[in-house]
């Protein structure tokens, strides 16, 4: 007498097959593209906000231009074209829309209290060249700005920010955040709750804190934020000669474009930024 499977058995050989066929499709062609289930994501975030009377309106948005490099070919949305890459090897430009009610602007470690008052002396020439101005144009533009630092209560150096960032937390226009109290659930949780999609990061280091911190721009794209990154509103800590030209900072900006975030340079945000503010006084 021959024995015929059931239908339960059959049911989970079917699906068990269906599961081995779809790991597959993932792992060798990104199939089905991640970046569908983020757009899934953000356009039911975006419908719940409307039907709460939160959605923000193109009134309060502004025009940037960004780039990205790629070693394979993408199209107009910065996304890989065809089920298999093609090679292309190049710089790609864009021209996004910035909706300042659900985009923060990251200020991370801007510390003026390092244990190096050579680092403290660097770091400075890009807070008052690019991060400071910039921050005071995104906090008129109605961006939440958010400072990352230690602690100062339990930690001894590398915890104080500059006074104009202070003032601005004083004033109720920039909020401060403790690394001590933060990992990257609780840093993204905190963001979905003021609806928040979207990151601008500025801060030090590029290659060290901005990259590798749980609040940083690793952690943040594996929780799916759109992520854009200011090189003239940061540094790295460079290493020997490369003090001199900031070679590690633009390899670090290289690497960044390539994998985690859009490069959004500073004259472009504040142009974008400066536009806004002026139609509406």
């Amino acid at each position: 007498m021959q024995l015929r499977p059931s239908r339960t058995v059959l049911l989970a050989y079917g699906f068990s097959g269906l599961t081995f066929i779809y790991g597959l499709g993932v792992g060798a062609w990104q199939w089905p593209p991640f970046k569908w289930i983020l757009n899934t994501r953000h356009a039911v975030n975006l419908w719940r906000r409307e039907r709460m009377g939160q959605l923000p309106t193109t009134k309060n948005s502004y025009e940037v231009s960004t780039s990205k490099h790629s070693f394979f070919e993408l199209d107009n949305n910065g996304l890989l074209i065809g089920p298999i890459p093609k090679v292309k090897e190049s710089e790609y430009y864009f021209r996004r829309t910035i909706l300042s009610a659900e985009t923060a602007v990251i200020v991370m470690d801007p510390w003026v209290d390092m244990p190096s008052d050579f680092l403290n002396a660097e770091n400075r020439k890009a807070l008052q060249i690019g991060l400071l101005p910039a921050v005071q144009d995104a906090v008129a533009g109605g961006h939440l700005v958010i400072v990352l630092t230690n602690n100062p209560a339990t930690s001894p150096y590398s915890s104080s920010i500059p006074w104009e960032l202070s003032k601005l937390a004083r004033e109720g226009k920039a909020e401060i955040l403790y690394h001590d109290d933060l990992n990257e659930r609780r840093f993204a949780t905190y963001l979905n709750r003021r609806n928040i999609t979207t990151l601008i990061y500025t801060g030090f280091h590029s290659n060290i804190c901005v990259i590798g911190r749980p609040t940083g721009l690793v952690c943040m794209a594996n929780k799916g934020f759109k992520l854009y990154f200011v090189p003239e509103a940061s540094a790295a800590a460079e290493f020997g000669n490369s003090w001199q030209d900031g070679t590690l900072h633009r390899a670090t900006t290289m690497s960044i474009s390539m994998s985690l975030a859009e490069i959004l340079h500073l004259d472009s945000w504040q142009e974008g930024l400066q536009t806004f503010i002026r139609g509406h006084p």
